[in-house]
């Protein structure tokens, strides 16, 4: 989880340790390519992104929400120590902030890499609230895309609703409200036996019109603690993977992480990601 403090009231600072080498993170932060597969806080979508990596070099993060006027994050490098440090303007095409000033530290950690990240020069604690949340937003996101690199996604998302009223949306027929992806699936199904041991089947309507169906066995059930079952889709070759749900009670009701793991490629991780997603936002909103 990512840690944050506030230095002053026009400046913020977020560090969190990732299960990446540093160059590898570095390059997650800098090659245009692979910042369209991470970049942007929750619900956005890179849709275009152009980096000149060197001191005076200019960057531009095209984003877009859903339908809505895709805008862009865009500024210009101060500092370029690959693969160490960062250091650049940050300012909004739909909304000037002026030149805040963004530095980032990619500290090596014995095979991971934390990454401290300070933005200053704030006009308001209300702009600076604002950017903070985004940030997280992106750590998470970028947490997920490593994670998928080595076949597991890893997702946390805040449910205002208490473990218990979490935990039977996740082991009953209510799953059928929240497992979907506009356009890709949708499920119409769900049945199963929750007790380690117990099995579970969920179908649906996939791309095209195509149906599916999901089954698995519940591994561990400690409810409203943990949730975990292995997850296959009927038909396809290779084994199943495994899901795991941990709930943990916060100020606001629930901190749901969920994690996916067993993949035997790194584009399957990635597609499944954003499937989880999209049905964790969907299970956030009838919360």
């Amino acid at each position: 989880m990512a840690t944050t403090t506030a230095p002053q009231t026009t400046s913020l600072q977020v560090r969190r340790t990732f299960a990446a080498p540093r160059e590898k993170v570095f390059r997650a932060w800098t090659d245009p390519q692979t910042l369209k597969q991470w970049f942007g806080p929750p619900g956005y979508k890179t849709i275009a992104a152009e980096v000149d990596l060197r001191k005076g070099g200019a960057f531009r993060i095209t984003m877009q929400k859903a339908d809505d006027d895709p805008f862009a994050a865009f500024g210009t490098f101060q500092e370029v120590q690959p693969p160490e440090h960062l250091v650049y303007i940050w300012n909004w095409t739909n909304n000037d902030i002026g030149d805040t000033i963004v530095t980032l530290d990619f500290r090596d950690a014995g095979g991971e890499t934390e990454v401290v990240l300070t933005h200053e020069r704030f006009e308001d604690v209300k702009q600076r609230d604002r950017h903070n949340s985004g940030w997280i937003g992106c750590y998470d996101k970028l947490e997920q895309f490593l994670d998928a690199a080595q076949g597991e996604l890893v997702v946390s998302v805040d449910i205002a609703a208490s473990p218990e009223r979490v935990f039977n949306a996740l082991a009953s027929k209510e799953v059928c409200e929240w497992w979907v992806r506009p356009g890709v699936f949708d499920t119409r199904e769900w049945s199963g036996d929750v007790g380690a041991g117990g099995r579970w089947r969920a179908a649906g309507i996939g791309k095209g019109g195509n149906p599916y169906a999901l089954e698995g066995e519940f591994l561990e059930v400690d409810a409203p603690r943990k949730l975990v079952h292995t997850w296959h889709l009927v038909g396809a070759p290779g084994a199943p993977t495994t899901v795991s749900y941990l709930l943990e009670k916060n100020d606001g009701g629930t901190r749901l992480t969920l994690r996916h793991s067993g993949f035997v490629s790194p584009e399957a991780c990635a597609n499944t990601s954003v499937g989880w997603e999209t049905s964790l936002e969907r299970l956030v909103e009838i919360l």
